[in-house]
């Protein structure tokens, strides 16, 4: 995960291996939040592309 993310995110950016850790939502490991923010990203600009067309 991108150090920009994780400041966006949590405080403790600097830890390389807190991808496992559930951190951000108490819920899920914190890669999986970033991995869903990605397909987010990326559901949002097909979306945004389709109803130009």
């Amino acid at each position: 995960m991108p150090n920009a993310w994780k400041i966006i995110q949590y405080s403790n950016h600097s830890n390389p291996t807190d991808a496992n850790l559930i951190t951000v939502d108490k819920i899920y490991p914190n890669i999986e939040i970033y991995l869903n923010s990605l397909v987010e990203k990326i559901t949002v600009m097909k979306i945004q592309l389709f109803n130009k067309i």
